[in-house]
């Protein structure tokens, strides 16, 4: 009992610690001298949400190491998106913060943490971090536009401070109440036991295999197969749909009741437990097999007991890492290629630019022709298939694939695996494999 209260203290400071305390409304200060220019500002930021999205899930990840080990990339910044949307609608209609209502993806994620135990004081941290990050852009866009007029800037810059503060108060708020129901609520559940059994063999906490089988009700002694769902889709919020996608699977590996615990809120981990069965096998019962379209598998090589069943899984999400978009199903040895290769930035860049040369930079049409490139080989070397998932006419995926062909030599498809690598490197590394734009 005293733990625990000496916990919900610890929380309760963290949360104390999170911002300044919020006043009686921030509508009111939004509507003095600078309103305008605040909304102008707002509606700049709103242009460009993925693009900040993306970089705030970034700096969040690197600042707090166990955001990073804990939570996918994608939903991430998912939650930072959302939170950006809400702050840019509020300046722009000079709403205060007491209108906020917390995004559905950022308490997913919320929930999420709760269910793997991270810490309150770590999720609170992420706001933080967020706070200042938004402060960063906000402030900075304030300054460059009103340079010249201290007299707009200074009020404009305090009021837009103040709905910061206010906004990250209210929603840490929500934040630790939704935490602590979740919490309370996932440790009460069976499956909890079965996943706090299944992270604490990943973290290597676990060493007594008969007694985790037990808890587990699935037999540690076999050859485990890892698997990896996760959803590349918005659209795609129900954790029954990843399930269905993970017993189908399983299913292809003639595993009828694999192990399934929850990854995250868009991501699903399973494992098949089986007799000996080689990597060169695995393959082969996969086939052609296909998921949802909003939806990628990964699947690790086959290793045994505890250890095996931890690698299995580190295997397959590798695999997920460098997985094509959304409807795949990537074993590990597909891409342990680019898996080895990316450990190494510098021998990756020059394996691109040797292996995409003229595709190799980072510009528009190079994209344009690299994306057709990659539906192209995933579908076969099918123009009609690959025309249909990038939804456009065969006619124009024939053109683009011509094209491709006459800057990276005509033996293309003698090179398939080399070129395949070289796109799941960029698809994973983005930009700083590539040479900038002219």
């Amino acid at each position: 009992m005293a733990g625990r209260q000496q916990t919900r203290a610890r929380e309760d400071r963290a949360l104390t610690a999170v911002g300044a305390p919020s006043g009686a409304g921030t509508t009111a200060l939004m509507a003095g001298p600078g309103a305008e220019v605040a909304r102008s500002m707002a509606s700049d930021l709103a242009e460009r949400i993925e693009q900040l999205g993306g970089a705030m899930s970034e700096v969040m990840r690197t600042a707090i190491p166990e955001i990073q080990e804990r939570s996918a990339p994608a939903e991430v910044q998912s939650c930072c998106s959302s939170h950006l949307q809400q702050v840019t609608d509020l300046l722009q209609t000079g709403s205060g913060a007491e209108a906020m209502v917390m995004p559905e993806p950022a308490m997913d994620l919320v929930r999420g943490f709760a269910r793997r135990k991270v810490p309150l004081e770590t999720v609170l941290r992420k706001y933080r971090v967020g706070h200042a990050f938004v402060w960063d852009a906000a402030s900075s866009a304030l300054r460059e536009g009103l340079y010249d007029d201290p007299e707009r800037l200074f009020p404009t810059l305090d009021g837009v401070s103040r709905f910061l503060f206010d906004y990250i108060d209210r929603g840490s708020t929500a934040v630790a109440t939704a935490y602590r129901e979740e919490f309370e609520q996932w440790t009460r559940s069976a499956s909890a036991v079965r996943a706090e059994t299944a992270y604490a063999i990943l973290e290597g906490a676990v060493h007594n295999q008969r007694e985790a089988s037990a808890r587990l009700g699935y037999d540690l002694e076999a050859h485990h197969v890892g698997i990896v769902v996760d959803a590349v889709d918005p659209d795609v919020t129900t954790t029954k749909l990843l399930e269905r996608e993970a017993l189908s699977a399983a299913s292809r590996l003639g595993c009828t009741v694999p192990l399934i615990v929850a990854g995250g809120p868009t991501t699903v981990w399973a494992w098949c437990g089986l007799p000996a069965i080689g990597s060169r096998e695995i393959v082969d019962r996969l086939g052609d097999a296909r998921s949802h379209s909003g939806i990628r598998t990964a699947i690790g090589r086959p290793a045994r007991g505890m250890e095996g069943f931890r690698v299995s899984h580190e295997e397959a999400r590798e695999a997920a890492r460098f997985a094509p978009s959304g409807g795949s199903v990537t074993p590990y040895s597909a891409v342990e290629l680019v898996s080895l290769l990316a450990s190494d930035l510098d021998r990756a860049r020059r394996f691109v630019s040797g292996r995409l040369g003229p595709l190799a930079v980072d510009e528009p049409s190079a994209a344009e022709l690299r994306h057709t490139l990659r539906a192209f080989f995933a579908h076969g070397a099918s123009y009609k298939h690959a025309a249909g998932a990038l939804n456009m006419h065969h006619n124009t995926v024939y053109m683009r694939i011509r094209r491709v062909t006459s800057l990276v030599g005509p033996a293309m498809m003698d090179r398939r695996v080399e070129l395949e690598s070289a796109l799941m490197l960029v698809d994973a590394l983005g930009p700083e494999l590539l040479e900038p734009a002219a």
